[in-house]
């Protein structure tokens, strides 16, 4: 029975929107279902790598820099190696970004990412603002929320309906603003401090990393408070992620390919939002301090391959 097979049925039937497409692809079969369903992630990446390069091009060296940021973040790569949901929902949400002048298609992409992961609606403010007049602005408003709204709302009114309520998974991952994230920083320079002499070249830089990924993190939200642009659909995108970076709890911090996946709208939309403005040192700058940390698993991939 699914449900006993489960740890928290409630909790976990939240995320219907990868399994469906899995279930959709596999034409009903379990086993071919299994199967579609774990190669879901690396199909989302390649969507994901061909996107940018189509949309974005590759002309200017800020398009390469931009590119390696989404496709080799430990993020993305950690989120493909455990076939969980962050990626997938990110992909479509920095594909509404690129499509954002598309008539419907963003607020369709939206209301898809809120089926692969609920905490996706934290960018549903990117919703588009366009039309010639107030009444049309307001109109289309109304349709993009209604699009990106129900689906997600029906199908949590079906899971409460359905399956009993369970334990409060995932309860523990938000604490006070900045509480967890200072706790995280200083258990990371205790650790480098500490733990840094006599290991393993690999296990020195998997520590270096341990710390600055959270400063990096950080700086990508500073960004966001610093160089506000209400006016521009990725800064509303990615501003819900600045708050979900502040209140997330220790449970979360705990791990780097957490935090780095649960985070990874927040890096797609600063890395965007920084090929579109930023321009020389400045540009250089933020990209550094935002990116720095943010490529600890295609470094020890790589080394691995080496080595």
């Amino acid at each position: 029975d699914i449900i006993q097979a489960l740890d928290n049925p409630s909790y976990r039937a939240r995320r219907i929107g990868l399994p469906l497409l899995a279930g959709f692809l596999g034409l009903g079969d379990p086993g071919r279902t299994l199967h579609i369903y774990s190669m879901l992630n690396a199909a989302f990446w390649v969507l994901l790598l061909f996107a940018t390069i189509r949309l974005v091009g590759l002309e200017r060296p800020r398009d390469f820099l931009l590119l390696a940021a989404l496709v080799w973040t430990t993020g993305s790569l950690a989120s493909m190696a455990r076939a969980l949901t962050d990626l997938p929902a990110a992909v479509l949400g920095f594909l509404a970004l690129l499509l954002h002048n598309q008539g419907y298609v963003p607020a369709i992409l939206l209301g898809m990412t809120a089926l692969i992961k609920d905490v996706s609606m934290l960018g549903f403010a990117a919703m588009p603002w366009t039309g010639n007049d107030r009444d049309k602005k307001f109109s289309r408003l109304v349709i993009s929320a209604l699009i990106m709204l129900l689906p997600i709302i029906l199908w949590a009114v079906y899971v409460h309906l359905r399956v009993s309520a369970g334990s409060p998974t995932g309860s523990k991952n938000f604490s006070c603003p900045l509480v967890a994230f200072t706790q995280k920083v200083s258990q990371a320079a205790h650790s480098l401090k500490t733990d840094f002499s006599g290991k393993p070249f690999l296990h020195q830089l998997f520590l270096i990393f341990e710390f600055l990924c959270p400063l990096s993190l950080c700086a990508q939200s500073a960004y966001f408070c610093v160089k506000m642009k209400i006016s521009s659909e990725i800064w509303r995108f990615g501003i819900g992620f600045v708050v979900l970076f502040s209140v997330l709890g220790a449970s979360v911090w705990q791990e780097q390919f957490a935090y780095s996946r649960v985070l990874l709208p927040l890096s797609f939309a600063f890395n965007l939002l920084l090929h579109r403005y930023e321009h020389g040192k400045t540009f250089a700058c933020w990209y550094f301090l935002g990116n720095v940390g943010m490529f600890w698993l295609a470094v020890e991939t790589l080394w691995q391959i080496i080595h």
